[in-house]
């Protein structure tokens, strides 16, 4: 739609304090976002193993984590780092991005609450001691998206919209969102299309009188009987 390229990620952690816990994996999936809506191109993900040294693992979080399924969905992801070697994963990630950037007028960074995610990745790119390939102007929330497009709350536009795969999942839950923002844009144009129907019947209306109108020697003399 401006000839930028769209990247959703999402991340899955051991907390929620972007210097102080753990990522233990990322889900990133590019889009193509049009006026008709979100198109899903192509999707990476990839794990982080701990190390259990360099941060934390908040008890709360992980007792939720085991509830919900994240640990074991987590293992099915075939890309593996080792968090000795986050400078590595964050570089793939990179390389990755830009090798789909490429004649792209620009980037644009999806995620739903983004300060949460990118906050979180701001802080692995500075422990590995690199700069993400985005810019921080970069950043949007879906979220926001979703609420302009839709004139609606995300959770109302988020329940129309079947959720596929394991929830808490990383690349899953990147997909979704894609979706989401999808949906939104499918209420945006429903909607438009409702506040063009008034207009066009005024326009109808017009046509019909001006062809119906009669033609100036036709109008009869004023005074005839």
């Amino acid at each position: 739609m401006n000839g930028k390229m769209n990247f959703m990620i999402d991340i899955e952690t051991t907390g929620t304090v972007p210097d102080k816990h753990y990522v233990t994996s990322v889900g990133i999936v590019q889009f193509e976002l049009t006026e008709e809506g979100a198109v899903p191109i192509d999707e990476f993900e990839f794990r982080l193993e701990t190390d259990r040294v360099s941060r934390l693992c908040d008890a709360k979080t992980m007792k939720w984590r085991k509830s919900s399924g994240v640990d074991e969905a987590e293992e099915s992801i075939e890309q593996v780092f080792h968090w000795r070697n986050l400078t590595a994963a964050l570089a793939t990630l990179n390389n990755w991005i830009a090798d789909r950037t490429r004649g792209a007028r620009g980037i644009t960074m999806w995620a739903h609450h983004c300060q949460f995610d990118f906050g979180f990745l701001d802080s692995l790119y500075r422990e590995a001691g690199l700069e993400p390939v985005w810019g921080f102007w970069a950043v949007r929330d879906s979220d926001t998206f979703v609420e302009t497009a839709a004139r609606a709350a995300y959770k109302t536009v988020n329940k129309q919209v079947e959720f596929g795969g394991k929830a808490h999942k990383a690349l899953d839950d990147a997909r979704h969102q894609v979706l989401v923002m999808d949906k939104a844009r499918e209420l945006e144009q429903a909607r438009a299309e409702l506040l063009l129907v008034p207009l066009r019947d005024r326009i109808v209306g017009l046509e019909e009188a001006l062809q119906t109108k009669p033609e100036k020697g036709d109008e009869p003399a004023v005074g005839a009987n």
